[in-house]
């Protein structure tokens, strides 16, 4: 599956430079997987942190640049170590090993195809653990696909999920340019300009969809909102 790499297109930027031969596109990661941490993390959901931690491995850089991003430094700045497929296996069965509920990929999506591969390796030496693919909502249909059958036993995104009919309230606004849209396992997301930004639109973590559709945003609203925003 690395072939795809050749000509990447994961994600909705569709940048299509070959990773391979060492050409990055806009989320700045080569076809080697750079993680910035990876231990038990007790402050997710409690439904995923339960009592033991989740296993969290946090990939460094990312594909939607939010200028107001929690994991700033790890997403834009890119800081993190290099690690190979095997490596990154063997970090897999470690966090099992110290008694992980889960397997939490952090921001994954610019390293699919790696983490499949990872898997493969982890999972044919007695990785069981279920995987939470915790994403930024910054996806392509195919690529989720590619997952099925690999990985994905729970999906957790902080910018999706809402209404399939979403889509149909969108195309009302002219102001809005609907730049992708997708449907998987019965939730939409999608990704908008508007205003001059590249917005998530979705429902999630407490957000409203309003703010996003029916007005802009004033300063204060920016900031707040701002974790799903990236300037054009």
């Amino acid at each position: 599956m690395l072939e795809n790499l050749q000509t990447c297109s994961i994600c909705p930027n569709n940048c299509k430079v070959n990773r391979l031969d060492g050409k990055l596109g806009r989320c700045k990661a080569s076809s080697e997987v750079k993680v910035a941490l990876y231990d038990l993390h007790y402050y997710e959901e409690p439904c995923i942190s339960g009592t033991n931690g989740s296993g969290a491995v946090f990939f460094s850089h990312c594909n939607l640049h939010c200028k107001f991003c929690q994991n700033y430094k790890i997403s834009a700045e890119g800081n993190g170590t290099l690690y190979s497929i095997q490596e990154l296996a063997n970090i897999f069965l470690g966090l099992q090993k110290k008694g992980a509920h889960n397997i939490n990929l952090v921001t994954p999506t610019i390293y699919t195809y790696q983490i499949i591969e990872a898997l493969k390796i982890a999972k044919s030496n007695g990785l069981i653990l279920p995987i939470v693919y915790n994403s930024n909502g910054y996806e392509k249909v195919e690529t989720l696909k590619d997952l099925e059958g690999y990985t994905v036993a729970i999906e957790k995104s902080g910018v999706s999920v809402i209404g399939d009919k979403v889509k149909e309230k969108l195309e009302k606004y002219p102001q809005i340019n609907l730049k992708s849209y997708g449907i998987y396992n019965s939730s939409f997301f999608a990704t908008a300009q508007y205003n001059n930004y590249l917005i998530c639109i979705a429902k999630g973590m407490g957000i409203d969809t309003k703010p996003y559709v029916l007005r802009p945003l004033n300063v204060s609203e920016k900031a707040l909102y701002g974790i799903y925003y990236r300037k054009k």
